[in-house]
């Protein structure tokens, strides 16, 4: 995965990016050199036309640097989870956009293939957890404020024209929480650290800390947003606090203030959270934030035919085992024989929690299909496995 981080660095590169600009300073990449694809105006019409993914918590409007209240332009509806929810329309909204509103759909980063493939590369490229905004102007507008960069960002345009302003913040590792969230001055030109024009293909990477603005400077512009969230200290300690849980003296009653075993609890209390902030602990919290982004295919050619069935095995703790008998299946309800020559089919098939017809054939490729075909309908007969529909 790391050569496609570097295919989104370019031309900058992966190196020159962790040398230069990570976590210190913004970084404008050009889109002349980067084989990044992205979605383009008809493919963002028809992600924002999945109606039942939306609601007014996911796809909103922001006028005048204000949010647009639900009720001029959703309706109540029922989710997809059968829960009640303020369902946008897309006449209301269109019409509000028309006069000035923009348009803000929060977490599309899975809802087309070129998102899902930019949310993937940067999760497994930066160890991260990558969420993306989409901004959609009908009609050019300035930033009212500026924004306070909470996780390291990428501003990605895809349509029209936009300018970025990056100014350096006041405040040091800010994280998402309603202290750091408050709206920052605009940075002015003479104390940016970076300003950008960007068009479609550009990069705009955003250090946390610092506060930028998007002007959109064209009519139809649309960018996207793109948070890069990394592991901190907090989430490390919170992780530790679970684990503390299983250590008594973390859940003994703190000695009193004037208790001679104060400064000696303190002390253990201290030891043995250090003990648990080790390099296992960072790496469990750093491994479960990027996500398995893998594609759903189906099958080329149609419906599978028989090669494509699959099983699962529906028994657990199965073995073969060879005894002066012959060799058996044996679980925790006895055992049964298995015919010669058998064998090791059934080995392959007990040794993993699901498999398809055509792994099988695959595996055994000297075995008869009618063999194959019978060994199945016995170990399905057995409840060994049972066909995934």
């Amino acid at each position: 995965m790391v050569h496609r981080l570097d295919d989104f660095l370019a031309p900058l590169g992966v190196d020159a990016f962790f040398a230069d600009h990570a976590g210190r300073k913004p970084a404008h990449l050009t889109g002349n050199q980067a084989p990044v694809a992205l979605p383009d105006w008809p493919a963002l019409a028809d992600l924002l036309n999945m109606s039942a993914l939306w609601s007014a918590e996911t796809l909103s409007l922001i006028q005048n640097g204000q949010p647009v209240a639900a009720e001029l332009y959703c309706v109540p509806a029922t989710d997809r989870d059968l829960k009640p929810v303020q369902r946008p329309i897309a006449a209301r909204m269109l019409a509000l956009q028309a006069d000035g509103a923009v348009l803000l759909a929060r977490q599309v980063e899975t809802l087309s293939p070129p998102l899902k493939r930019i949310a993937s590369d940067l999760e497994a490229g930066f160890a991260a957890r990558a969420t993306a905004d989409l901004h959609v102007h009908r009609v050019p507008a300035a930033a009212h404020d500026g924004t306070r960069a909470l996780a390291d960002l990428w501003v990605l345009p895809l349509a029209g024209t936009v300018r970025a302003r990056i100014g350096a913040g006041t405040i040091e590792h800010p994280v998402p929480h309603a202290k750091f969230a408050q709206p920052a001055p605009v940075p002015a030109a003479s104390e940016a650290l970076l300003e950008a024009r960007l068009v479609t293909g550009d990069r705009l990477y955003v250090p946390r800390g610092c506060v930028y603005a998007v002007d959109a400077l064209s009519p139809d512009t649309a960018y996207l947003v793109v948070t890069v969230t990394r592991p901190i200290g907090l989430d490390l300690l919170q992780a530790l606090v679970d684990a503390a849980l299983d250590e008594p003296l973390f859940r003994r009653d703190l000695p009193r203030a004037d208790s001679p075993d104060r400064a000696r609890y303190l002390a253990e209390f201290g030891r043995r959270l250090a003990a648990l902030a080790n390099h296992d602990a960072a790496a469990r919290i750093e491994h479960a934030l990027p996500r398995d982004l893998t594609d759903y295919h189906m099958p080329e050619d149609g419906p599978a035919a028989a090669g494509g069935a699959r099983y699962r095995c529906s028994a657990a703790r199965l073995e073969v085992v060879e005894t002066p008998q012959g060799w058996q299946l044996r679980g925790a309800r006895g055992a049964v024989p298995i015919p010669a020559g058998r064998e090791r089919l059934v080995a392959w098939v007990i040794a993993r929690p699901g498999f398809a017809r055509a792994e099988l054939d695959d595996a055994f490729p000297d075995t008869d299909s009618p063999l194959i075909e019978a060994l199945l309908d016995e170990l399905a007969a057995m409840k060994v496995i049972a066909p995934v529909a």
